[in-house]
């Protein structure tokens, strides 16, 4: 609803607006192709707006110079061939926080636009050399090569190498490194292991590994025969039979009850948190007070210096 909101606000007499707008930049390079998920041109102004509706909830996409998104644009101003002045780049990502809100908006023009297709032309070339050089970044987290990849081996290895603890003296910047890139590494983890599973699969089982059958999980062949057997041939009663109900949480009473009216419920629910966590500075949540922190844990010194009360 936040997307269709965003499409339908922005929208006036005389716009033309297509979603699913496939594209190729061949004219550039060979195998340079995509799909917008959203494009909107102005002809009174000549602006155009390519929006693109990002549902996950973990990383928030930044709008401003995306390279994603100027890939889009520039394929949506070939798809179009109408001439384009304004250049407007839309984020639409409800489900992760960000200062900016749920929908971001940043604006270009044709010339930064054509200078991003020059930058492109020169990267795409750049790939076709079988000596070109491994590039490690946010980039890795999706990436269908991120199993075997070298040089992402390399970096996690190399932050892994990395010691934080108590008692240990540490430099803050190598903390704050390490915390940045760790998303990074747990997918390579991720990658490595899906990527092993495959091998396998296919026969080739990597030295040192096998495959088994995961842990069975037990249950019952027939629910209403078990019923009826423990009831009439065991002798147990319902009671030991069954688990006791509990109560719904408010979520699903919500839902029941009709989600436009929720805030009858509001003087019999509580939100009650289970401490802090760590997050990048983008989150919208605000962020603790210092001593609130430091009460969900219980220092006995760090050999550098600090005590209880720091």
């Amino acid at each position: 609803n936040v997307y269709l909101e965003s499409c339908y606000s922005d929208f006036q007499q005389g716009d033309q607006s297509e979603i699913e707008v496939r594209f190729a930049l061949s004219e550039l390079h060979t195998g340079l192709f995509g799909t917008a998920d959203r494009i909107r041109y102005r002809p009174s102004t000549k602006t155009l707006r390519v929006t693109d509706y990002k549902h996950g909830a973990g990383v928030a996409v930044e709008v401003e110079e995306n390279p994603q998104l100027m890939y889009y644009a520039l394929g949506a101003v070939f798809a179009l061939k109408q001439p384009v002045w304004d250049i407007e780049l839309e984020i639409v990502q409800p489900r992760c926080p960000h200062p900016d809100g749920p929908v971001r908006l940043w604006k270009t023009n044709i010339v930064e636009l054509i200078e991003f297709a020059d930058k492109l032309k020169r990267a795409a070339l750049a790939t076709e050399d079988p000596e070109a050089p491994l590039v490690t970044g946010d980039h890795c987290r999706w990436c269908p090569a991120a199993g075997f990849c070298p040089a992402l081996a390399a970096k996690a290895l190399k932050s892994a190498q990395k010691e934080f603890g108590p008692e240990l003296p540490y430099e803050p910047g190598d903390l704050a490194e390490v915390l940045e890139i760790l998303p990074m590494i747990e997918q390579w983890t991720k990658s490595v292991r899906a990527f092993a599973y495959e091998e396998a699969l296919a026969g080739r089982i990597p030295p040192g590994q096998k495959l088994v059958e995961k842990r069975a999980t037990r249950k019952w062949r027939d629910d209403q025969k078990t019923i009826d057997a423990l009831q009439f041939d065991f002798g147990l009663t319902k009671e030991q039979i069954f688990n006791k109900p509990s109560l719904k949480s408010p979520a699903q009473i919500e839902d029941i009850y009709g989600k436009k009216n929720k805030r009858d419920l509001d003087e019999l629910i509580t939100s009650e948190t289970s401490g802090t966590t760590l997050v990048p500075l983008s989150d919208r949540r605000p962020a603790v007070a210092k001593s609130t922190a430091a009460d969900d844990f219980s220092f006995s010194g760090r050999g550098d210096g600090w005590g209880d009360n720091d």
